[in-house]
């Protein structure tokens, strides 16, 4: 059990594993009869949707163009031509990269580097093309320290940029830089060469290269219009909010009015909106509207000729096309589990609209829309931090792994009967990240699905009721398990069909993280403070110490298993997996020598252990279900299918 628990929860029953292949493995009749070897384990991929790009527009399926199990963000696509821009942490931190915007020709941008040497990892910030695509502005950030590189588009390669150390912002044609920090801005040439300095931060670049710099750093000054050489066009009484596409009007806000005018007389400015609600506020592709909200907050389109505003969409946040199309994201009307995002393609003033895809969706996660130059193309980047689990099977031989369950809940550290016919397993709703503190319950489930059977109760919900790590004892009559409050931890024992619970650890020093029984059902072994290995009688009384391994620093949960031999204890810990040999006395010795191997499940035999482990070819933070024989010879990794987290493997006894 990975305590405490992470957000989201489940409940549903086991869909019919018969019917998913498996054959005699998961068939049960009367008997309940079962051919042994299957390993079942938990994955999120079934519910989670780290940071896709998909290609939209109506009447075509939602394409997925970045299809991997990285984190994608921080899309940008080039004004023209067919280039995009992403961060990825494929490589387990942000790498940028290019592609075209169906997601072919993908390129790692290089000479990014390791230019802040530090324990943080990297994490990829804003990107902004010129405005003819031959080159992007990134900045990128270790904790504390950002800085800036300037992208060749064609060659794939970076450039350190002078180091801003504030807001960067290139101007349209990516041979200016305004960096505005302290409350001033530095305009540098891409060579770090100073040209000029503003007394103003709030700098917005015109697509003509004019700056509007507002927000003084003096009381009493006013904001200001230069060109490209820092010469002072206009002073502006008020505070920048938009230039027109063409870079030929601007848009300022002089207390609650919403003004528009000539940045050369601005003198003559319009009042656009006596009273303005503030927030958003942009130009429609063809300069004619300007999308915002009115004094309410209510959308509106605002005539820039003049005349009386019309209903208007996504006060300024949606986007438009090329062609006068405009595209928005429906917001739930509340948070809800399995609640998804709509997305929609409509006419300029939001006629007609056309769902385009349904996605994934927390309130905790980004979701952008760019269109593709020309309007053909829409990309849509989601971020959804959810994590609930699925169970999934896997032949020990390899092959393809199979998703068992399609729950609405979240399903967690699956656990065999010793006979091989039911499995147990913690279960909670399942609500994203929003469901932290909900209650856990263990269940049964006959090996092909049938029976569902709650164990457990929620307990004090008060206090928090986290129940996991199931355990069949080997006569499959008890189950034994961690219960978890808010504020502590123990080890019970209940009846497998439910009842009374029996307190064998009681929270405390002591309280265990993870547990196994003895063959014989005599004695339960369980993890203690995360370096002791200790074992209690499981008809109750003080828990014996029998051995001392490495705390874990670095890896989240450890695991540990009996073999069915009752000779040895496996035991995951940082460097690997250790076996703890009890006869004639208690030795430790490392077995399976692979970073954060966890959850460690013996084979019907005893000759080998699976484990999940981060994969070889890991994409960000992915883990994998591997199997090794117990002198750590032959691994290999068994979740073919691609998973974002694979854990708590359990192989199905003889």
């Amino acid at each position: 059990m990975r305590w405490p628990p992470a957000p989201g929860v489940l409940v549903a029953t086991l869909v019919a594993m018969a019917a998913l292949g498996f054959g005699s493995a998961l068939r049960a009749g009367a008997s309940h009869a079962t051919s042994p070897g299957l390993i079942v384990f938990a994955s999120d991929r079934g519910k989670y949707n780290p940071g896709e790009i998909y290609s939209l527009a109506p009447g075509v399926a939602p394409l997925d163009i970045s299809h991997t199990l990285a984190m994608e963000h921080g899309l940008a696509i080039a004004p023209v031509g067919d280039q995009i821009a992403f961060w990825s942490d494929r490589s387990g931190e942000d790498e940028l990269y290019l592609a075209r915007s169906d997601g072919t020709r993908l390129r790692l941008v290089r000479g990014l580097g390791d230019s802040t040497p530090s324990s943080w990892a990297r994490n990829g910030g804003a990107l902004t093309f010129s405005a003819d695509g031959s080159s992007l502005v990134a900045v990128l950030s270790r904790g504390l320290t950002v800085d800036d590189f300037a992208i060749d588009v064609r060659r794939a390669t970076a450039r350190a940029l002078r180091r801003c150390g504030g807001v960067l912002q290139p101007s349209p044609d990516g041979k200016l830089l305004a960096c505005s920090v302290h409350g001033a801005t530095n305009v540098l040439d891409v060579a770090g060469h100073l040209r000029f300095t503003l007394p103003h931060a709030g700098v917005i670049w015109s697509s003509r290269g004019w700056l509007a710099a507002g927000r003084p750093a003096k009381p009493g000054e006013s904001a200001r219009i230069v060109d490209a050489t820092g010469r002072t066009i206009a002073r502006v009484s008020g505070a920048p909010v938009a230039w027109s596409p063409d870079g030929s009007l601007l848009l300022f806000r002089r207390g609650h009015a919403l003004l528009l005018g000539d940045p050369r007389d601005l003198g003559r400015a319009r009042t656009l909106l006596q009273s303005w609600a503030a927030g958003g506020a942009s130009f429609t592709p063809d300069g004619r509207y300007v999308s915002t909200g009115d004094s309410t907050g209510r959308p509106i389109l605002v005539p820039v000729a003049g005349g009386p505003p019309i209903r208007g969409f996504a006060l300024g946040s949606a986007v438009w096309s090329q062609d006068e199309r405009v595209a928005y994201i429906g917001s739930p009307s509340r948070v809800r589990p399995g609640v998804t995002i709509p997305v929609f393609i409509a006419g300029s003033r939001g006629e007609h609209p056309h769902l385009v895809g349904r996605f994934p969706w927390d309130d905790h996660g980004e979701a952008d829309l760019a269109w593709a130059p020309g309007g053909k193309r829409l990309l849509f980047l989601t971020v959804n931090t959810c994590n609930g689990s699925d169970l999934f099977g896997v032949s020990p031989s390899g092959g393809p792994a199979v998703q068992l369950t399609h729950d609405q809940r979240d399903l967690e550290s699956p656990a065999w009967s010793r006979d091989g016919t039911r499995l147990a397993y913690a279960a909670r709703d399942f609500t994203c990240h929003l469901g932290d503190g909900l209650p856990t319950h263990l269940e049964t489930v006959h090996a092909d699905g049938s029976a569902a059977q709650r164990v457990t109760d929620d307990g004090d919900t008060n206090a928090g009721s986290f129940d996991g790590d199931p355990a069949f004892s080997p006569d499959g009559t008890q189950i034994a398990l961690d219960h978890g409050t808010f504020n502590d931890l123990s080890l019970q024992v209940v009846p497998a069909s439910g009842g009374d619970r029996t307190t064998l650890v009681p929270p405390g020093p002591g309280a265990p993280s993870s547990l196994t029984w003895s063959p014989d059902g005599t004695k339960i072994a369980f993890v203690s403070a995360g370096s002791s290995i200790k074992v209690v009688p499981a008809s109750g009384g003080p828990p014996q110490l029998v051995a001392t391994i490495p705390a874990r620093k670095f890896c989240s949960s450890g695991g540990i298993a009996w073999s069915p031999d009752g000779t040895r204890i496996a035991v995951a810990g940082d460097a690997g997996i250790d076996l703890v040999t009890l006869d004639p006395a208690p030795s430790v010795h490392r077995a399976i020598a692979v970073r954060c191997a966890e959850y460690p499940s013996f084979s019907p035999d005893g000759t080998q252990i699976a484990f999940d482990a981060p994969a070889e070819d890991a994409l960000g933070i992915q883990t994998a279900i591997m199997v090794a024989g117990i002198d750590g010879t032959n691994i290999r990794t068994l979740s073919t299918v691609p998973f974002r987290q694979s854990v708590h493997p359990t192989w199905q006894p003889a």
